[in-house]
């Protein structure tokens, strides 16, 4: 028996993906203990447990998170997720702002073809300022594969806009 010690709204995992809920668990997952269901004292499921979410709790990942992805595994096999191709590093810039520098551009990724090169500093896109790699997870969701954004960059000095499609993350051939 445990209790739910936090819930709050919606939140990205560090790999990206969206968790419709945060449902923070106040006990201790042992090795192998992952996966199993989160119910409440009716007896309903409100999640899986998982220890890999988070360093300093268990989390579970809510039924409607458990859903929303099983809907779209079978629907197309995959997850998507939005991609840029970009390597990028905070970087604070001389007017007290912050942005992310460019150290590594994909050889026709998606930033690539738009222009992006190394050294460009990254501070907006789709007009919301972006000071660290959280800023970009939250603008590349699955709904913006294929959708142009506008990225707001400084390169030498001065401010660019560059038109780019995000792509679809390259999938892992583990």
């Amino acid at each position: 028996m445990g209790i739910m010690s936090a819930v709050s709204g919606p939140w990205r995992s560090w790999r990206g993906g969206q968790i419709d809920q945060y449902l923070r668990l106040d006990l201790t997952l042992y090795p192998g203990s992952s996966g199993g269901a989160v119910v409440d004292s009716a007896g309903r499921v409100l999640g899986i447990a998982t220890s890999a979410l988070s360093r300093i709790a268990g989390l579970a990942v809510p039924t409607s998170t458990v859903n929303r992805v099983i809907d779209e595994l079978l629907r197309t096999g995959h997850v998507a997720r939005g991609y840029l191709g970009l390597g990028l590093h905070p970087v604070a810039l001389p007017d007290g702002n912050a942005g992310l520098i460019s150290l590594s551009a994909e050889q026709d990724g998606p930033a690539a073809r738009a222009g992006v090169l190394i050294g460009d500093i990254l501070v907006a896109l789709d007009g919301k300022p972006v000071r660290d790699t959280d800023d970009i997870q939250s603008v590349l969701d699955r709904e913006s594969v294929g959708k142009p954004i506008v990225a707001r960059i400084v390169r030498g000095g001065q401010v660019i806009e560059l038109n780019i499609t995000v792509g679809e993350r390259p999938r892992r051939e583990d």
